[in-house]
């Protein structure tokens, strides 16, 4: 992500991250997707933005991202 300069905590029209659509209820995962989706959950936990924040601090997954509830 950081090599093209994404950012997880862009969120769409629903207002969903990213990590909300990897860890959104899905009736059975093959062992195989859920091993995807947890290797890019770790990858979102390990990002740090390129743009300085306040206090010098890289930016970092907002874990408290809410969605828009249906």
């Amino acid at each position: 992500m950081t090599e093209l300069n994404g950012n997880p905590n862009k969120k769409n029209a629903r207002d969903e991250t990213c990590l909300h659509i990897l860890c959104s209820a899905r009736s059975q995962l093959t062992a195989e997707e859920l091993e995807v989706r947890l290797f890019c959950v770790d990858l979102l936990l390990q990002w740090s933005g390129v743009a300085e924040q306040t206090a010098g601090n890289e930016e970092k997954l907002d874990l408290a991202a809410v969605d828009q509830v249906s």
